[in-house]
């Protein structure tokens, strides 16, 4: 589950383009990966990534984080 803000929409839709431009899918994981780091206000290691996604969703897999 991704709840994406106002501040944080407009690089999640250009993430998205990014990705669709490059040929890859726009997966709900690849979302939530792009929502956890924009909305960061510092920088987070993979770890610290996967934690806060851990408590977002059941389904997030730690591959899509690398």
């Amino acid at each position: 589950m991704t709840i994406h803000t106002p501040a944080t929409l407009p690089f999640i839709r250009l993430f998205g383009r990014y990705l669709r431009e490059q040929g890859l899918p726009v997966t709900q994981q690849r979302e939530t990966v792009a929502q956890v780091v924009f909305s960061s206000t510092g920088h987070l290691s993979v770890d610290e990534i996967e934690r806060v996604i851990a408590t977002l969703s059941s389904d997030h897999v730690a591959g899509t984080v690398h």
